[in-house]
């Protein structure tokens, strides 16, 4: 939980809260049959996020040597193996972006189902292999991700690559519709994930534990009627 809260808080500069701002412009060129814009557009956010993506990578890796003063090596070196997930973010959220702005929410849920299959399968696979560790599960998501966009992706990228016409700004669009989204993110995911430090400083990492083990039984038991993914899917 201490590596997820560190990596979040890193994961702040890749401004997830602008993923909607996207997927509602690209919907609205779609609806407007401009085929070709929504396809800039996607192309102008997916090179923006994959700039994101490799400096927050670059960002962990370096974390890992500046924070060794502070904290155990375990937890940094689990940190720098979480940074591939950074680099595989662009990938599915072009597919959301793609599937979402489409209206095609069953192939938008068929990836998050396949992602899940994928990882299952494999953290079955490692178990009965007994070489399931913390690193292992760890790893176990950016191959999940990578498997999935493998999948998926091939079918659609081209039409990104070779759209015609003119460019699209990311930076243009956050600014003009995104500003007030971005911020609300920023604040709503800082706080999330400094929770677990400030517990650990406070009581110690035992109580890290016990309140990640209560966060997740929540999560479950509202993820089993999920209607805000079924109304509002992005």
């Amino acid at each position: 939980q201490l590596v997820l809260s560190l990596a979040g808080l890193v994961g702040l500069l890749m401004i997830t809260g602008i993923d909607e701002v996207f997927v509602a412009e690209g919907a609205r060129l779609v609806g407007a049959n401009d085929e070709q814009g929504n396809l800039r557009l996607g192309r102008s956010y997916f090179i923006f996020r994959f700039v994101l993506a490799l400096a927050v990578f670059g960002i962990v890796r370096l974390f890992g040597v500046l924070l060794q003063r502070w904290y155990p090596a375990d937890i940094l070196s689990l940190l720098s193996v979480y940074a591939w997930v950074f680099l595989l973010v662009p990938f599915a959220r072009i597919a959301a972006y793609h599937f979402s702005s489409r209206r095609q929410f069953r192939a938008l849920a068929a990836y998050a189902f396949v992602q899940e299959a994928v990882k299952t399968v494999l953290v079955i696979g490692f178990f009965y292999a007994s070489a399931l560790t913390v690193p292992t599960i760890l790893l176990l998501m950016p191959a999940s991700m990578a498997i999935t966009a493998i999948i998926f992706i091939p079918g659609f990228v081209g039409s990104y690559a070779w759209a015609a016409g003119g460019k699209w700004s990311a930076a243009a669009l956050i600014k003009a519709q995104g500003v007030w989204v971005v911020l609300q993110r920023l604040i709503r995911q800082g706080e999330k994930n400094l929770r677990p430090l400030l517990i650990q400083a406070v009581l110690g990492r035992e109580a890290v534990a016990l309140w990640s083990f209560a966060e997740k039984v929540l999560t479950y038991a509202v993820s089993i009627f999920p209607i805000d993914d079924v109304l509002m899917p992005t």
